[in-house]
């Protein structure tokens, strides 16, 4: 088995005082379906965007 098609590790975003996401971890492998939700507020899109590349993340690779 190969590894994961795109891991992060300890992604955190913020603006300002504000927490988007803090220490994500995260592993994605060929075959498996993976959704995100969460409520308004919660950080999904800023977690879509670190993963895409298109928003650079405060720390974390």
């Amino acid at each position: 088995m190969t590894g994961p098609l795109l891991e992060a590790k300890g992604l955190t975003k913020t603006y300002g005082a504000l927490r988007a996401n803090e220490d994500i971890d995260i592993a994605l492998t060929e075959g498996q379906i993976h959704g995100v939700i969460g409520p308004n507020g919660a950080g999904k899109t800023t977690l879509i965007g670190l993963l895409a590349g298109d928003i650079a993340p405060d720390r974390g690779k």
